[in-house]
């Protein structure tokens, strides 16, 4: 289930929640959670991922984006490498190879 009506609607809901400060974002973890979960886009799932790293730096988030860059969608690898790079060095650092 998408819990959006339209691509302008995910990207808007993706802006606004990606601005929230981190107690903002915290109240609303159990939905964000949810949504990385079970969001029919996978491209709406690794931003609440992104998200849900933020409050859980060392929950695995991240390994589930980096795992999508090896998914047989073409898509799916393209919002995984669009969503790591609007990440700074800081946070994928721990990821180098």
């Amino acid at each position: 289930m998408s819990y959006y009506k339209s691509e302008a609607e995910q990207m808007n809901g993706k802006e606004a929640l990606g601005e929230l400060d981190l107690a903002t974002l915290a109240q609303h973890q159990q939905a964000i959670a949810k949504v990385a979960e079970q969001d029919k886009s996978k491209k709406v799932q690794m931003a609440a991922r992104v998200m849900m790293h933020k409050l859980e730096p060392a929950a695995g988030h991240m390994d589930a984006v980096f795992a999508k860059l090896e998914d047989s969608d073409e898509n799916v690898r393209y919002y995984a490498a669009k969503a790591l790079g609007e990440l700074d060095l800081a946070t994928l650092a721990p990821y180098e190879q």
